[in-house]
Order: structure tokens, then C-alpha cells, then sequence
């Protein structure tokens, strides 16, 4: 069977610019596994196999640096839904350990679906930066392309 969910949408939103993401960010469309909340980092599920292998998607585990990340949901989404990832680009209430500051390198965290500020010895897991301070876990963020 196809992937018909990958090429649903692979493009620029053009309707950031109405709820605070004002820079122009690629969204996609995906099949989520597990169920994610608005702002979680999403990761590649490698165990399901829906729509064949890579094309199923989850909240990330707790594992610092991890490559399986792809993005950030843009949404809240069930198990079994269809829902969008921002992978690049702006995304606002990102779910970022608090005392991230801005301008920090962005990493996955310990804490699942949670990205935190990166060290200052290297920069090897950077999926993006932070552009306002984290507080209450929530930051923006500018991811990049991975």
C-alpha cells in the first residue's frame, strides 16, 4: 500500500502568521501511533508498521540527543489520528524544560515528548533554538531542518 499519509502535506503554512509563528515553517501531516499533545517533540515509531515502516509517527521517548526526532506536534492528537508536525520553522508553547533561555541551543530532553536547552560543549543533537525564554515547560522555538 502506498504512503498516502506522507504526502498529504509537505509544505509552508501560510496561517502561522495568525497565531504567532510569524515566519514562514513546513508543516507535514502524519499517522501518530501514540497519542501527542500540542507542542511535544515527535519522533519516528520504528515498532509500528500502519502504513509501513518510518511512516508512523509518536510523543519521543526520554533520551537526550535523540535522532529519531522529526519535529514538533502542532497539535493534540489521539492514537490512531492524523495530525500535523511543524519541522521547521517557528513554533509557539513548545514543550521546553523551563530555564531554557532564549537563544539556547534546542535538544531532546530526559523527560518524554520534552526538549530542553542544549550544553555548551557541543551542539551534535541540535533540532533547533529558543527563542523566548522556557518557563512553566512552554518556550518558542525555531526548529531546523533535520
Amino acid at each position: 500500500m502506498p504512503n498516502t499519509v506522507a504526502l498529504l502535506v509537505d509544505a509552508v503554512d501560510n496561517d502561522a502568521a495568525y497565531s504567532g509563528e510569524s515566519a514562514a515553517r513546513n508543516v507535514i501531516a502524519v499517522y501518530f501511533s501514540g497519542a501527542v499533545a500540542d507542542g511535544d517533540l515527535v519522533e519516528v515509531d520504528l515498532t509500528d508498521t500502519t502504513y509501513g515502516m518510518g511512516a508512523s509517527f509518536k510523543r519521543s521517548a526520554a533520551n537526550d540527543d535523540n535522532p529519531l526526532v522529526i519535529g514538533v506536534a502542532d497539535e493534540t492528537v489521539a492514537a490512531g489520528g492524523i495530525g500535523r508536525v511543524v519541522t521547521y520553522g517557528v513554533k509557539v508553547d513548545a514543550n521546553v524544560k523551563s530555564g531554557g533561555a532564549a537563544g539556547a541551543v534546542l535538544q531532546s530532553s530526559g523527560v518524554a515528548g520534552r526538549a530542553e536547552a542544549g550544553g555548551t560543549s557541543s551542539n551534535a543533537g541540535a533540532i533547533g533554538v529558543i527563542l523566548t525564554a522556557a518557563s512553566g515547560n512552554k518556550a518558542t522555538v525555531f526548529m531546523y531542518r533535520r
